[in-house]
């Protein structure tokens, strides 16, 4: 199924003096193209956002599929033959890289007014 992207890089970043390694924000899109909007038919959207912190860098990455409960019981659902490692190595990258920060990187569901999911969102800090 096709979705809609919007990526945002917040004009006060020097996109010529940050350098982010490879491939450390993929496996997230990955997993809300993947397991997130796979359910979702029509208006799937993910949008991906670049925000100065003074001291990081934050990437937001959000997405209006079924979150992570939803996702989790129909991956449950499903025989897997292999486990996925894509986002443990990405954690495990991120927290070398951030020596000073205890949190690299954070997931939760995004919560509709009515209390019901609505996409989910994660955020990623890079020390810069």
């Amino acid at each position: 199924h096709s979705f809609d992207y919007k990526i945002n890089i917040e004009s006060d970043i020097d996109t010529e003096d940050i350098f982010l390694p490879p491939l450390m924000i993929q496996p997230f899109v990955e997993n809300a193209i993947v397991h997130g909007l796979s359910s979702v038919r029509d208006g799937g959207f993910i949008q991906i956002h670049f925000e100065d912190k003074t001291d990081y860098l934050l990437c937001s990455i959000t997405d209006n599929g079924i979150g992570r409960s939803a996702a989790a019981d129909q991956k449950s659902q499903r025989e897997e033959h292999h486990k996925s490692m894509g986002l443990q190595v990405t954690a495990e990258r991120l927290n070398i890289l951030n020596e000073k920060q205890e949190e690299s990187f954070l997931i939760a569901d995004i919560l509709n007014e009515d209390g019901s999911v609505g996409g989910t969102k994660v955020e990623l800090r890079f020390e810069i």
